[in-house]
């Protein structure tokens, strides 16, 4: 980390964005395939979960 700006350097905050992407996808993915499994006629919108997601691309282990 900077401590002139506290900032990231670039190349850090882009491979966090990618892995959130990453992790994102999957959640997703296993959603779709959960939902396409499940014999229910009600649709529901996918939750993504922003904490989880942050945790991970942090490291913060709970």
């Amino acid at each position: 980390m900077d401590l002139m700006t506290s900032m990231k350097p670039f190349d850090e905050v882009e491979k966090n964005y990618y892995k959130m992407v990453e992790i994102l996808t999957t959640q997703l993915q296993s959603q779709a395939s959960s939902s396409a499994s499940s014999s229910s006629t009600q649709s529901t919108p996918p939750h993504i979960n922003e904490t989880l997601i942050g945790d991970k691309v942090l490291g913060v282990r709970r």
